[in-house]
């Protein structure tokens, strides 16, 4: 038990690698059911969630094979040149994931259709909503001070994914209270949030050279 702490929660990044690749399974579950619904009901708000989630799961996968391949690099620089190269990749997945939930928020707005959660269930994702939202925060402080850009693309993965659960929550919250229009005013809350996705993604794509840290930790 303890060689398996030490192997994969023993410092930031393998703590921050570990749960990327537990969540990795959450996001392919939720990608799955949404699937389903959507084939089952034929609504096309389900098959918009699902490929969202969908997007979410590739681009996990895609770091964590990279981070594998980055962990048998022996030297620091080169190490960081590749996971350089997966922050600006990645950047087109995330500006896709934005294109997606732009689209979500658009069939919100039109459609005024959302998936909404009664009784209890509002309470219980108002506070995942709060959770992951405080870890999007607190990762991204942690990104900071490992200084690696595969880290740093795993943090903003979970800011993304953050947004969701927001969106969510206000809709829901605002659903509870019989707010006038709720989904329409959530649906502002999801295109605005999917510009801020877009325009991580663009930045993701065109940040200039990075240059290794010397007090990047790796191991």
């Amino acid at each position: 038990m303890n060689e398996i702490y030490k192997k994969y929660f023993s410092n930031r990044y393998d703590r921050s690698v570990t749960m990327t690749f537990y969540s990795l399974f959450i996001n392919s579950a939720i990608c799955l059911f949404n699937f389903g619904l959507a084939i089952y009901f034929s609504e096309a708000w389900f098959s918009l969630n699902a490929t969202y989630y969908l997007l979410l799961a590739l681009a996990k996968a895609y770091v964590l094979r990279l981070d594998y391949k980055a962990k048998l690099i022996l030297n620091d620089t080169e190490r960081f040149n590749v996971e350089y190269k997966v922050y600006r990749k990645s950047g087109s997945l995330i500006w896709l994931l934005a294109i997606v939930y732009a689209g979500i928020g658009l069939w919100m707005y039109y459609g005024e259709n959302a998936t909404i959660y009664k009784g209890n269930a509002v309470f219980m994702f108002a506070l995942v909503a709060l959770i992951k939202i405080y870890f999007a925060i607190r990762g991204m402080t942690i990104a900071k001070r490992i200084k690696s850009p595969l880290i740093t693309t795993i943090k903003i993965l979970n800011v993304a994914n953050a947004m969701v659960a927001l969106v969510v929550t206000q809709a829901t919250l605002m659903s509870y209270v019989l707010f006038p229009h709720a989904i329409t005013y959530s649906s502002y809350t999801a295109m605005a949030c999917a510009f801020v996705m877009f325009v991580m993604g663009i930045h993701m794509n065109c940040s200039k050279k990075m240059h290794i840290d010397s007090t990047a930790k790796y191991r």
